[in-house]
């Protein structure tokens, strides 16, 4: 019996021996665990706060792009206040450079004396000879055996300048010469003052004098007449081979005389030479279009003493 009590005693305290072990084993286990998780999380909380430094730095970089935008609206605002005040600079500039043009426009003034020079070199005329007989304005008609152009330049403050409204003319069958009477169909070469501007019912726009064409008026052709080379308005002329008859003309619808032996007036050396409208060759006369005639009888003005050199 005291034998079986022993045991069971020896029992229990293996058991407890047991139990106590498998407590420590499993404390031991657990401690361990835990430490190993502790490193781990030591780790993670390193990587992390160095990964939120990386990040910390990289926004406090972002942060600074900004800033230098920032910055720079700074200094870009800066910029544009002394922008501001340069425009005004510019602007004075600006203004000065047309002022600058007009007074150094050397080479727009020479190019038309030049041009002018250039045209009238072989009429036996120079510009020299144009500006002694107090010509303000010139109309050249020059005939290149080509095409024969009209050409205007006037004469401002001592600087001749081109008009530039050069066009197409036509002159008489048998071209530009020494005209001898008023069947010959040449045009007169020389130099002769412009005369009056004339019209049929519409004045054009012009700064010569004018006259109207009616039913009375002629230009007497009559050598033997002492109105020979003259416009007179008269309803007792009825002869066409004494006077041209204006109005029958539709070329005169818009033109200006030609002084063209009138002072002093030769019998048979040529009459009735104008510019006028047309766009076929003459019997003398020089002929533009409707358009372009127009065009220079609007700048020709009598004040200016205006000439037509014809070669």
């Amino acid at each position: 019996m005291s034998s079986n009590k022993n045991n069971i005693i020896a029992i229990i305290i293996l058991s407890a021996v047991i139990l106590l072990l498998s407590i420590l084993c499993v404390t031991l286990i657990y401690d361990k665990n835990n430490k190993e998780n502790d490193i781990k999380n030591n780790t993670s909380n390193s990587n992390h706060t160095e990964i939120s430094s990386e990040k910390a730095t990289n926004s406090t970089e972002k942060n600074t792009i900004p800033t230098t935008p920032n910055i720079s609206i700074t200094e870009f605002t800066d910029i544009e206040t002394e922008i501001v005040t340069i425009p005004t600079q510019a602007s004075t500039q600006t203004l000065t450079e047309p002022y600058t043009d007009i007074t150094t426009d050397e080479p727009t003034t020479e190019k038309s004396e030049n041009t002018l020079a250039q045209l009238i070199k072989n009429s036996g005329y120079s510009i020299s000879d144009i500006e002694k007989q107090d010509i303000e304005q010139l109309v050249i008609i020059t005939d290149n055996k080509k095409q024969t152009n009209a050409h205007l330049f006037s004469l401002n403050n001592g600087i001749w300048l081109d008009e530039d409204i050069t066009c197409k003319a036509y002159v008489g069958s048998a071209g530009i010469g020494n005209k001898q009477n008023d069947t010959d169909n040449i045009t007169p070469q020389g130099l002769y003052t412009i005369g009056e501007a004339f019209y049929i019912s519409t004045p054009p726009s012009t700064w010569l004098n004018t006259f109207i064409i009616t039913e009375n008026t002629y230009w007497i052709t009559d050598v033997n007449s002492k109105m020979y080379n003259k416009r007179v308005e008269s309803e007792e002329i009825k002869e066409e081979n004494s006077a041209i008859h204006m109005i029958n003309s539709e070329n005169n619808r818009y033109g200006c005389v030609i002084n063209y032996n009138t002072n002093p007036v030769f019998p048979d050396k040529g009459s009735a030479i104008f510019m006028h409208c047309g766009t076929n060759t003459t019997n003398g006369n020089i002929a533009l279009e409707e358009k372009n005639i127009l065009k220079f009888l609007e700048i020709l003005n009598s004040e200016k003493n205006p000439n037509i050199l014809i070669f």
